[in-house]
């Protein structure tokens, strides 16, 4: 691996980075009004729904046919179902938004890499009518969403896929996220990482990371 410390991409996870996401689908039953159903306390339910999830953030399957599945095996309604995954997005951190700008600022180019479904990723985008879960997608560089590229971290696939697309080094990748088992799988091909504690303040987090490598300066902070 190279000894420059020099970055030329800085991409960024979603939920538990930029994002804030509710605990599992009790706590996200429970901001969305939604009675928690009891056929998920049986293992092969709840396995099953792993399995359901997993297929949507791959894209495997689109928002109708889990949204309709995904009632079969919990017993709630289509409707219901919905709204308990909208509620798995509680908000996105303070300060996103500026630092996102001041990077946009700089000479490094920005992008995202996620593993997510296509009904996080419209609301995420800002394409519906939910401010609060809006991120600021259009200003980064790239945007990677498991659902589009049908793999998901920490398969190495999806960042062999960011490399090429990004034509970018992976020891000049800045890789910020909250799981070790995704930062490990990036290290393992060289890129720099940093792992997010979603409880703290991940911009602020972030930030003290990026002025160590130079990204960014102090003064250039609010």
């Amino acid at each position: 691996m190279s000894t420059d410390n020099s970055i030329d991409l800085v991409i960024f996870d979603l939920g538990g980075v930029l994002i804030r996401l509710s605990d599992g689908w009790r706590n996200a039953c429970n901001a969305a009004g939604v009675v928690y159903p009891t056929a998920l306390n049986a293992s092969d339910v709840t396995r099953a729904m792993i399995d359901l999830m997993t297929a949507h953030e791959l894209g495997h399957i689109d928002n109708e046919a889990f949204f309709a599945r995904a009632g079969q095996l919990t017993g709630l309604s289509t409707a219901q179902v919905q709204a308990v995954l909208h509620a798995r997005l509680a908000g996105r951190y303070d300060g996103v938004d500026e630092l996102i700008t001041q990077l946009a600022d700089t000479n490094t180019r920005t992008a995202c890499l996620s593993n997510t479904n296509a009904a996080h990723w419209h609301i995420m985008a800002g394409d519906g009518s939910d401010g609060r879960n809006r991120l600021p997608l259009d200003v980064l560089n790239h945007r990677f969403a498991s659902h589009l590229i049908g793999a998901m971290k920490p398969d190495a696939r999806i960042y062999e896929h960011v490399e090429a697309q990004t034509n970018t080094p992976p020891y000049r990748i800045l890789f910020f996220d909250d799981s070790s088992h995704n930062c490990a799988a990036a290290n393992a091909r060289g890129w720099r990482t940093h792992k997010i504690d979603p409880s703290g303040d991940p911009v602020t987090q972030m930030r003290d990371v990026l002025i160590a490598f130079g990204v960014l300066r102090n003064q250039t902070l609010i």
